[in-house]
């Protein structure tokens, strides 16, 4: 038996409430989606990493070795205090909308960071198992090496807004949404906490295992 666990980056609330305007409008002028983080309790994250554990306590005890006391102090940690910013809309693996962020040398790190505390004692398999088509062939890899698609150089930074209901003419539904970001959500999104997660299936973040101020 195994347990996905997350470490995440959480918009503050006016953010999240943003996004979420963001996707009743996409559904407002017609774009359909199997899955969204405003009808599924879900919350809005960036995840740093995920991976697969025997137990939840293994992962927060790892964590215990990055000291965010004193990370808020670095470089990193003065760089996770300002607001993030948002390039674009786009599909993935032909169904899953993602809130794209740029990324930084400092986001970079502290991604490689946990996944170096993480994956010696990780369990190779999938936190959040899917069956995923059309992705590259670096992603692959990195779900064969470590069971998380986003992994060192395939690291990603988003916020998984939705599954469409049909993917086709998902670059139209993109352009749609792509559009409305630019009146509906900031240039830049503001974090205010993270937090370490049970992974639920899609990646669901809804039980906050920890959380720190930032």
């Amino acid at each position: 038996m195994s347990v996905g666990v997350g470490l995440a980056l959480v918009p503050s609330d006016r953010d999240c409430q943003a996004i979420s305007s963001l996707l009743s409008e996409c559904e407002s002028i017609g774009v359909e989606f199997a899955f969204a983080l405003n009808t599924s309790n879900s919350i809005a994250h960036l995840s740093l990493m995920q991976a697969s554990f025997e137990d939840q306590q293994t992962a927060i005890d790892l964590l215990q070795e990055l000291d965010f006391q004193a990370l808020e102090s670095t470089a990193r940690g003065q760089f996770l205090r300002q607001p993030m910013k948002v390039v674009d809309v786009s599909v993935w693996a032909t169904k899953i909308v993602f809130l794209n962020f740029s990324l930084s040398p400092e986001l970079r790190q502290l991604h490689t960071d946990v996944a170096n505390l993480w994956l010696p004692k990780a369990l190779r398999s999938s936190a959040d198992p899917q069956s995923f088509s059309d992705i590259s062939e670096g992603q692959k890899q990195s779900i064969s090496a470590t069971g998380y698609p986003f992994s060192y150089e395939q690291y990603l930074p988003h916020i998984t807004l939705a599954h469409l209901k049909d993917g086709y003419g998902s670059a139209e539904k993109i352009g749609l949404i792509n559009d409305l970001i630019k009146t509906l959500l900031p240039q830049a999104i503001r974090f205010e906490r993270l937090v370490a997660f049970a992974v639920e299936p899609l990646g669901l973040c809804r039980q906050i295992i920890r959380e720190w101020q930032i």
